[in-house]
């Protein structure tokens, strides 16, 4: 099965694509966000066109309390609402993110990349749901 993982961000949301097969996942794109509505879209028609069934979106706990509520994880949770109202047939499931935008910082240096690491926090966030689910 296919699955496109998403790293939400206020500026910014990462994407990266994998499978249940192989449990590998690939950073793909990143979405330059405007609005909830716009980047619910452009998720839904990446999907779409790359033919995932199914969404995984990093969930940011906190370090010091994994359950503790704050601003960011509220914004999260009610984003995940919005794309889960909208995403007709794809299954939508989170995945904790604690880490992943510093590693995929990390990776992207390692790399020699420059610029922005969205895409790999996403594949960090999926391939992470991937392990668990094998």
């Amino acid at each position: 099965m296919r699955v496109l993982g998403i790293d939400y961000g206020a500026k910014r949301v990462g994407l990266a694509l994998g499978d249940t097969e192989s449990g590998i996942a690939s950073p793909w794109g990143i979405l330059e966000r405007k609005d909830d509505a716009q980047v619910i879209r452009e998720i839904l028609t990446s999907a779409k066109k790359e033919g995932a069934t199914m969404l995984v979106i990093g969930l940011p706990r906190s370090l010091r309390d994994p359950n503790a509520q704050n601003d960011q994880l509220r914004e999260v949770e009610h984003f995940i609402g919005m794309l889960r109202a909208s995403a007709g047939d794809l299954t939508v499931e989170t995945e904790d993110e604690m880490m992943t935008s510093v590693l995929g910082g990390r990776l992207a240096h390692d790399a020699g990349r420059s610029g922005y690491s969205d895409d790999l926090a996403a594949s960090t966030i999926l391939e992470t749901w991937l392990s668990r689910k094998r």
